[in-house]
C-alpha cells in the first residue's frame, strides 16, 4: 500500500536540528565562496569587507557585530522591546563563531585556477541555499538580518517582497562604498554576487520542498518550542517561506 502524509517522512523531530545544520551549511557556504574569490551575497559582503579593512576583527566578529547594530535599528523602528528578540543577537554569535572555526579550518585551501574558483564557489552557493533552507524549518531565534526585515514590514506595511529586495540592495550600495573608501575598488563584490542574487532564491525553495516532504521539523524539546515558537523569529521566518513564494 501506497504510504501518504506523515509516514513517507525519513527523519522526525528535527526542528532543532535545522538550526544546527542551518549554521552549518550557511558558514561552509559562505567559507567555500570567500575562497572561490568570485564574489558573495549581498547580505555577507559587508561583514567581509569589514574585516579586511579591520584585520583585528575577524570574519565572525565582524558579522555579529554590524548585526547588533541592525538590532539597534530593529527596537527603533518597532518601538517595543521584547527581550527574546536579543536571542536572535545570540544566533549571530553563534553563527559568527561556527563561520570562523570553519574558515580557519579551510584556511590552506587555495583555488589554482579559474576551473577551480568557479566550483569552490558552485559548492559554496549550493551549501549556502541548503543552510537557508534548514532555518526556514527550525522555530529557534534567526538571525537579526530577516528580523530587521521583518521589523520593517510591520511598522510601514510595506510588502515583503519588496523590503527584502529594498535591504539586500542596500547591502550590496553600502558594500561597493565601503569597498571604494576601505580599498579604492571593488572587494567581495562580483559577478558571484549577481548569481547569488539570481539563483538563490529558487534553490532555497527546490530544497525547502525536499524537506518538507521527507523531513518532520516538529519539535522535539516542546517546552522549548513554547518558549521559542510564537516571537518575532517565527514571524521573521513564515514572511521568508512568503517571500520564496512571490
Amino acid at each position: 500500500m501506497k504510504q501518504n502524509g506523515p509516514d513517507k517522512k525519513l527523519f522526525y523531530r528535527w526542528g532543532e536540528a535545522a538550526f544546527a545544520l542551518g549554521t552549518f551549511f550557511i558558514a561552509l557556504g559562505v567559507s567555500l565562496m570567500e575562497k572561490g574569490g568570485l564574489g558573495m551575497s549581498m547580505v555577507t559582503s559587508q561583514s567581509y569587507i569589514i574585516s579586511l579593512a579591520a584585520p583585528f576583527l575577524t570574519f565572525g566578529m565582524a558579522d555579529y557585530m554590524l548585526q547588533g547594530l541592525l538590532l539597534i535599528g530593529y527596537y527603533i523602528i518597532v518601538r517595543r522591546f521584547d527581550w527574546r528578540n536579543m536571542l536572535s543577537f545570540a544566533s549571530a554569535v553563534i553563527f559568527g563563531v561556527a563561520l570562523d572555526g570553519i574558515m580557519w579550518a579551510l584556511r590552506d585551501i587555495q583555488a589554482a585556477s579559474l576551473a577551480q574558483r568557479i566550483l569552490l564557489f558552485a559548492i559554496g552557493m549550493l551549501f549556502n541555499s541548503l543552510g537557508v533552507a534548514f532555518f526556514f524549518q527550525t522555530y529557534l531565534p534567526l538571525q537579526v538580518y530577516e528580523l530587521f526585515v521583518t521589523g520593517i514590514v510591520e511598522r510601514t506595511g510595506w510588502r515583503l517582497h519588496r523590503v527584502k529586495t529594498g535591504f539586500d540592495l542596500g547591502c550590496c550600495l553600502s558594500s561597493v562604498i565601503l569597498s571604494l573608501i576601505f580599498f579604492g575598488r571593488l572587494r567581495a563584490i562580483g559577478v558571484g554576487t549577481v548569481v547569488c542574487a539570481l539563483f538563490s532564491g529558487t534553490l532555497i525553495g527546490l530544497y525547502t520542498k525536499a524537506m518538507q516532504r521527507y523531513i518532520d521539523f516538529s519539535p522535539a524539546c516542546p517546552k522549548l518550542y513554547a518558549f521559542f515558537g510564537k516571537g518575532a523569529g517565527e514571524r521573521a521566518r513564515q514572511n521568508d517561506i512568503q517571500t520564496l513564494e512571490e
